[in-house]
């Protein structure tokens, strides 16, 4: 049995979330009106993990679009390394919907907002 878990900020508060640089704004506490379910997240989680019962996770950072969808996600961390579970979560990214953020000004830094997930199996 596959247990799966969506983290809200990687242990840390939402309000301690840093700025990555001045180039980009960081969304720290997204309302999120969609997230991917457990039917989801156990279609992802990698196979050979799964069969070795080993529970992982990744932080993804990912743009913001108008609309509230993310897109441009990259994998920040992985970990345990090897498993697969940074493909696993950019597989989930396109689940991810936030409320819309408010317009930006003309050449504002892009809203990036990072998603931290667990993969865990339960016992």
């Amino acid at each position: 049995m596959v247990l799966c878990v969506l983290c809200a900020a990687a242990g840390l508060g939402a309000t301690e979330v840093p700025k990555l640089d001045s180039q980009v704004d960081i969304i720290a506490a997204p309302h999120w009106v969609r997230r991917p379910t457990g039917a989801e997240f156990a279609d992802v989680y990698p196979a050979q993990a799964q069969k070795h019962r080993v529970s992982g996770g990744a932080i993804l950072s990912c743009d913001v679009r108008p609309d509230g969808h993310t897109g441009d996600c990259k994998v920040e961390k992985e970990g345990p390394a090897g498993w697969g579970f940074g493909q696993a979560a950019l597989e989930l990214a396109r689940e991810f919907v936030m409320e819309p953020p408010p317009p930006t000004a003309p050449g504002a830094p892009p809203l990036v907002v990072k998603i931290p997930i667990a993969f865990v199996m339960a016992h």
